[in-house]
């Protein structure tokens, strides 16, 4: 049988607002880039196939920490 691991189930919202605010600014970043005419270099597709990444990095990253706790 698999040993069960122990979690505090407090959420941190700091940490989720933290990663809120990364996305957030990614997100602007991303729409920001432009050519010199004004074009857009990233479509809507794009730019939330880059965030639904980064929002998978921020959870693996979180989800790392709470296995190091336990």
């Amino acid at each position: 049988m698999p040993e069960q691991i122990q979690i505090n189930r407090r959420r941190n919202w700091n940490a989720t607002r933290e990663a809120t605010y990364q996305g957030i600014g990614q997100r602007d970043s991303l729409k920001a880039n432009v050519t010199e005419q004004g074009e857009k270099l990233l479509g809507g597709k794009h730019i939330q196939g880059k965030l639904m990444s980064k929002v998978v990095n921020l959870l693996f990253q979180e989800l790392c920490k709470v296995i190091h706790v336990a």
